[in-house]
């Protein structure tokens, strides 16, 4: 029984003493994970980054110069035009022919827009206004606030799709330098939307400005404009080629995923694994903050170390990665299609005699940015057509299909336009 007794005390005092070990390695580990995480929030403050969602709130600008305000005083009126359009704005109904309005299409949205005076002149102030302020609580939750984004999407790409609409009306009737004002101005719009946060929010201000740059490749198809407009265009084209707002969108999207992380119940418990994930999240983004905007060419190493970081992270970080590449691959293709465009105007303006052999983009004498391949780095690619001249790029795939610019898969592209 004495013997017995022995046993069970060295038993015990043995699993004590391996209990106090796990429990003393577990507090090294969690204190090195805490440290860690510590360090990478403590980068993000020194950088002047905000790490909280209240830190996301802007200055108050005055109500006359917030885009938003005239966005708010008709927004009823938008939701209306769109939902008594809503077939005239499919391209492929029985109001269009090749994408553009037919007589009764025309019709509808010249009655409908009639019955609205006050939109259009509306939405023009929210695209030129001084700037652009969501308003939105971030004092709210996580959800609230991505809840409030959501909300207002609707509205904003409605609004879009009104400017679209009034663009089309001009086109039909013969009014192609207004129809290509009007169209600027949307794109105008898209670039005031990159002020949303967040990634959701972002993809709406690409989402629009794509829609805005077919409008304005169907008029540069249609025919020439004038010099006037032609110069409008192209300066309103290089300050969408910037894409520097992809970068605030990375930093607002970072603090979306702290807020994410602290609101998850494992976030609140001392768990080494999942603080080591939380700082993979970070270096991840704070990866994705160095490389910026910049075009997918020039950051080529940094994409292929940033997958291979993914790769050896934890599964939360594989899980949000994806979505953020496709932003990136997303701002590319619009980035692509900025510049065929600029190239597209600047063919048209000044009326080259191409002939039928390919050319060199180069003896435009443009600014190299806008004639470089942001997949390649390499000059954009020309096709001639009957139609007239493609000018495009080769794409997420990097491969160059001949000019096919009618898959998102393949080549990016403007054209075909007759040189006149």
């Amino acid at each position: 029984m004495r013997r017995l007794w022995k046993i069970l005390k060295r038993t015990a005092i043995g699993l004590m003493v391996v209990i106090a070990v796990l429990l003393s390695t577990v507090a090294i580990v969690s204190w090195r994970a805490s440290g860690r995480l510590e360090q990478r929030l403590n980068a993000i403050r020194t950088a002047g980054d905000p790490v909280t969602l209240p830190e996301l709130t802007r200055e108050p600008i005055p109500a006359d110069q917030n885009a938003v305000t005239y966005l708010q005083r008709v927004e009823r009126q938008v939701l209306a035009i769109n939902n008594e359009l809503k077939e005239v704005l499919n391209d492929e109904g029985p109001y269009r022919e090749a994408g553009k309005l037919n007589g009764e299409g025309a019709a509808m949205v010249r009655a409908t827009l009639e019955s609205y005076p006050e939109v259009v002149p509306q939405l023009e102030r929210a695209a030129t206004g001084g700037g652009y302020d969501p308003m939105h609580d971030f004092t709210a939750p996580r959800l609230a606030v991505l809840d409030a984004l959501i909300q207002q999407a609707g509205p904003s790409r409605a609004a879009a799709r009104v400017l679209t609409l009034q663009a089309d009306l001009l086109l039909f009737e013969g009014k192609r330098d207004e129809a290509l004002r009007t169209s600027v101005l949307a794109l105008q719009f898209g670039r005031q939307l990159e002020h949303e946060p967040f990634m959701v929010g972002y993809l709406m201000s690409l989402g629009v400005r794509g829609a805005a740059l077919d409008r304005i490749n169907q008029i540069l198809i249609d025919g020439p404009v004038s010099a006037e407009s032609s110069m409008l265009l192209k300066d309103e084209l290089a300050r969408n080629d910037d894409m520097q707002g992809f970068v605030q969108c990375l930093k607002s999207e970072r603090v979306l995923g702290i807020a994410s992380f602290g609101e998850l119940p494992l976030g609140r418990l001392p768990l080494w694994f999942f603080k080591n994930w939380e700082s993979d999240y970070l270096d991840m983004m704070a990866a994705e903050v160095t490389m910026g905007a910049a075009p997918k060419y020039s950051i080529a190493s940094e994409l292929a170390a940033q997958s291979t970081r993914v790769a050896s992270s934890g599964a939360m970080v594989r899980a949000v990665y994806p979505a953020l590449h496709a932003s990136r691959e997303a701002m590319d293709r619009v980035r692509a299609h900025v510049r065929c465009l600029y190239v597209v105007c600047e063919l048209q303006r000044t009326a080259l005699d191409l002939g039928d052999a390919g050319f060199d983009i180069e003896q435009l004498g443009l600014d190299k940015r806008f004639t470089t391949d942001p997949y390649t780095g390499t000059l954009l690619l020309t096709k001639k057509t009957p139609q007239g001249w493609i000018i495009y790029s080769v794409g997420r795939n990097g491969r160059d299909d001949g000019g096919n610019i009618g898959s998102p898969f393949e080549d990016v592209g403007a054209g075909p336009v007759a040189i006149r």
